[in-house]
């Protein structure tokens, strides 16, 4: 009855003005005489979609209505002076930029603000509260981008912190050149370019260079030892000895990514690896939340060193595009990707804990599997990189016809405790 209803709204009101500076006068007679006139207990609700041909029209001069429906109240609509919100529906196949559209309690609500109620279930709760979050952080690129004059069309939307990755941005049609990558577990290998000898030879020059400098560069060669003369890892690892393997110590992780992995060619096959993971780099280094500044000093200054392999011998640098058996036309094979993780001791995986001659593989060759940190490839400390030259055959062991000569390949080794689970727009380059 009226009576009870009365008393709800004085409570909703004096808990309503606890927080608020200018407080709200309370009804008066004028008031509750208009309000028992209006019959809002009998407003029945309006089924608000199309199921009998069209929406309906709502009259918004009335005291109240109550909108009930699914799709029809999902987008492109305004409801006149909303105050409560009951959200109850699922958030379906996870796309932000539906379910963001379902926040009709949005936008400027002037002065309904202090009246608006939400009702949500707790997935659409931690829903809304990831993307304040986000929105946040992406006003903070956006901002980033006006300052320094940059053209939007450059520019990677990114979502990074827990559980982003399992949110969609938009439906895929709707992103046109660009491309989704979401990411929820921390990476169990390497990141490994696969397609660098596809690039255009002004491409190739460029990672050929960097190649260069990374070996004839008397800063970096004055940092460079063979693995076998670095630490003890000959008594911990003596497979070290048979192997002519050079290690770019003492590299920071901010020259890994400004001066290396940021100018490194990559083909658009291989950019859906690494431009999230350059994008987690640069987020890593370079946070837009508000981070001390000594914490984001000692980050820079991790130690990623590079492990340079078989820069002196040839026979060991040649490999086959991997392709089906069958496939026999040097074009069909040259399309193939090429894989640097190779050269696994056939009796490894059974006996190494027994045999440490026994050569683990490319794919171990990393600072925590050396330190014994990891058993496998996966890093779980400390970053590494590996860089391969390559020169590539139509026939397995360099037999056949030469397809590419002295292609520089690049494996990325990110550690669990960098990874952040994230959401990235990527536009992929076109060749």
């Amino acid at each position: 009855n009226y009576k009870d209803l009365e008393k709800q709204i004085i409570i909703n009101l004096n808990e309503i003005n606890k927080n608020l500076e200018k407080k709200i006068e309370y009804p008066n007679d004028k008031f509750w005489k208009y309000f028992r006139s209006a019959k809002c207990l009998g407003v029945t609700p309006e089924r608000f979609n199309a199921s009998s041909g069209r929406i309906p029209e709502i009259n918004y001069r009335k005291y109240a209505n109550i909108l009930v429906g699914g799709s029809g109240l999902d987008r492109g609509l305004t409801v006149e002076g909303l105050t409560v919100t009951y959200l109850s529906r699922s958030v379906g196949n996870r796309q932000e930029a539906t379910l963001s559209q379902r926040a009709r309690f949005l936008g400027y609500q002037g002065d309904n603000s202090e009246f608006l109620r939400l009702y949500l279930t707790n997935q659409n709760l931690n829903f809304f509260e990831d993307e304040y979050v986000m929105n946040e952080y992406n006003m903070k690129q956006l901002s980033l981008k006006f300052e320094s004059n940059q053209n939007l069309k450059t520019w990677q939307p990114s979502f990074f912190g827990t559980g982003r990755g399992k949110w969609k941005i938009a439906r895929p049609g709707l992103m046109s050149d660009k491309t989704l990558s979401s990411r929820t577990n921390p990476y169990t290998r390497s990141i490994r370019t696969g397609y660098t000898h596809l690039l255009d030879e002004k491409d190739q020059i460029v990672n050929r260079k960097i190649y260069e400098v990374l070996t004839t560069n008397s800063d970096f060669q004055e940092k460079t030892k063979q693995l076998k003369d670095m630490r003890n890892f000959v008594e911990t690892h003596p497979w070290v000895k048979n192997q002519d393997i050079s290690v770019l110590d003492d590299f920071s992780l901010n020259d890994a990514y400004n001066i290396f992995l940021t100018n490194f060619r990559y083909h658009p096959k291989d950019y859906d690896r690494f431009a999230p993971l350059l994008i987690m780099l640069k987020h890593y280094l370079e946070p837009l939340d508000n981070e001390n500044d000594d914490k984001i000093e000692e980050r820079k200054k991790i130690n990623c060193p590079v492990f340079i392999f078989r820069k002196s011998q040839m026979e060991e640098r040649f490999r086959k595009p991997y392709t089906r058996a069958t496939t026999k036309d040097i074009k069909d094979i040259r399309q193939g990707r090429v894989t640097t993780s190779s050269g696994e001791n056939t009796k490894f995986q059974a006996n190494f804990h027994e045999d440490k001659n026994l050569f683990p593989g490319d794919i171990r060759v990393h600072l925590d599997f050396l330190t014994g940190i990891s058993n496998n490839e996966q890093a779980l400390v400390n970053p590494s990189i590996q860089i391969h030259q390559l020169t590539l055959t139509s026939e397995q062991r360099g037999q056949g016809e030469i397809i590419a000569s002295n292609v520089p390949y690049i494996s990325f080794f990110m550690p669990t405790e960098m990874f952040m689970e994230n959401t990235v727009s990527i536009k992929v380059p076109i060749k």
